[in-house]
């Protein structure tokens, strides 16, 4: 996949569009001069978050799980969706099955379609739009705007279901749902050995919903290969780019993007959006007098503290500090994202002998390298960083990597987890004298690889550590 410079502002952002867009375009230009053509347009897809894992695969596609698995339960939620969908819908009924596939998409349900627009600044205020709020659990990670060829894309399905046709007499351009290529992608049984095509095709939805049209939507729809547009990035003649959007900027860029004329409410053109782009504008108001009002500040649930260790002699440790369901979340934890900071083991070396023994106690390691602090800072360590070890631990790993819950806990109790949850370093050995039943003396960064500790633990472990035991911390 290429990908472009960082933009800071909407300018820098159109002016990396236009350089992808001119290397693009000649490919096609003889054939949408032609008046039976389309014309050429490239697509947008905005992602909160340029490190995220599977910016580039539809909902139904991002579980591990068998393909005719996924299809069987893709059937039954689009008749659960059509059963139910008659009663909700405001607008103009769905005419057909595709128009229910489409509209089943864009209010979020798991299907094989992944919502793009042709419209580059809806793309970039869909990347954006949440960064100002509280909640954002990307506000540290630069966003990134995803930048297709369609007609590229449609180019190689098409010489996948026509491959007996010459080029010049086979479809080009973006299909529609009445195409007969088009056609093969929704079959009315979806068993596994019913949906034929394996690449992805382009396709337009018709603009029978505001929301749909405000959006300017197109879709991807996946055929069997779920990992479809990631798997031609690296082409010679990729036409699929990536163009991260600096976080820092967000603000500025949202403030340009509203005189623009690209709001909450232009985006989704109904009362939600409206009150979601007034509370937008309540916020940037008054959010000076907020920071100053006592009175209006919400305090964050406090959720952990530290005091001395039950579990780690003359140490601190890290104690619940209200109660916690099983499951529930407890601190934010180590995301994909943060591998891509590792520090390879060579470079250990060279550091005084006080950081290298930090590094054992503190930072999780993997065969490449560990994972440092933030600005590699062992002075100001956030308090997740003090969970000690147990081969019994109460916290373990969800699958986006915070720490959770693995039973109920009550307050006051003390958070561990086993490292080996988390720890892949060949190289790490650490005594361990927990006192639980089930403590193996020695912990090792190879711990995670044993099938019993696997069996046991595999829901709690870091997601990476799930994978193939011979692949460990593919990023």
């Amino acid at each position: 996949m290429v990908e472009s410079q960082r933009v800071s502002s909407i300018s820098d952002y159109l002016r990396q569009i236009a350089e992808f867009q001119e290397k693009w375009t000649g490919k096609w230009e003889d054939r949408w001069e032609n008046d039976d053509e389309q014309e050429w347009i490239p697509w947008f897809r905005g992602e909160p978050s340029a490190i995220i894992s599977s910016p580039l695969q539809p909902r139904l596609y991002r579980p591990k799980i068998r393909l005719s698995k996924l299809l069987h339960q893709e059937q039954e939620l689009r008749l659960e969706f059509r059963r139910c969908a008659a009663q909700l819908t405001l607008e103009r009924q769905p005419a057909d099955k595709w128009e229910f596939y489409f509209l089943m998409a864009h209010y979020g349900a798991p299907t094989r379609l992944l919502d793009w627009t042709d419209g580059a600044l809806a793309a970039l205020y869909f990347a954006l739009r949440d960064r100002i709020r509280q909640s954002d659990q990307y506000r540290q990670e630069d966003a990134a705007v995803y930048m297709l060829d369609p007609w590229w894309l449609n180019d190689l399905a098409f010489q996948e279901a026509e491959p007996r046709t010459p080029s010049p007499k086979r479809h080009s351009g973006v299909a529609l749902p009445d195409w007969a290529a088009a056609k093969r992608y929704l079959p009315d049984e979806m068993k596994s050995e019913e949906l034929k095509p394996k690449r992805a095709l382009a396709i337009d939805p018709s603009h029978f919903a505001r929301r749909v049209a405000a959006q300017r939507s197109r879709f991807v729809v996946f055929g069997r290969k779920t990992d479809a547009l990631t798997a031609l990035a690296n082409r010679a003649d990729s036409a699929l780019a990536k163009i991260p959007v600096a976080v820092s900027k967000a603000e500025e860029i949202l403030h340009e993007l509203r005189i623009s004329g690209i709001s909450e409410s232009m985006i989704f053109p109904d009362l939600d959006g409206l009150g979601r782009e007034l509370d937008l504008v309540f916020q940037e108001r008054c959010g000076a007098a907020f920071a100053r009002s006592p009175s209006f500040r919400t305090p964050k649930r406090v959720r952990i503290e530290m005091r001395p260790s039950s579990v780690h002699k003359n140490g601190v440790g890290v104690f619940a500090a209200s109660q916690v369901s099983k499951n529930g979340f407890i601190a934010s934890g180590i995301y994909e994202g943060d591998l891509r900071s590792q520090i390879p083991w060579r470079l250990n070396r060279r550091y005084t002998q006080t950081v290298q023994r930090k590094v054992h106690d503190f930072c999780i390691g993997s065969p490449k390298g560990f994972i440092p602090p933030e600005h590699f800072d062992f002075n100001s360590l956030s308090i997740e960083w003090y969970f000690n070890h147990s081969c019994d631990g109460n916290v373990g790993f969800n699958r986006d990597g915070d720490f959770v819950a693995r039973r109920d806990i009550r307050r006051g109790e003390e958070l561990t987890y086993d490292y080996g949850l988390a720890e892949s370093y060949p190289g790490f050995k650490m005594d361990c004298s927990c006192g639980s039943p089930r403590c193996r003396l020695k912990i090792t960064g190879n711990d995670w690889k044993n099938p019993t500790f696997r069996k046991r633990n595999l829901d709690y472990m870091l997601p990476i550590l799930r994978r193939d035991p011979k692949k460990p911390n593919e990023s």
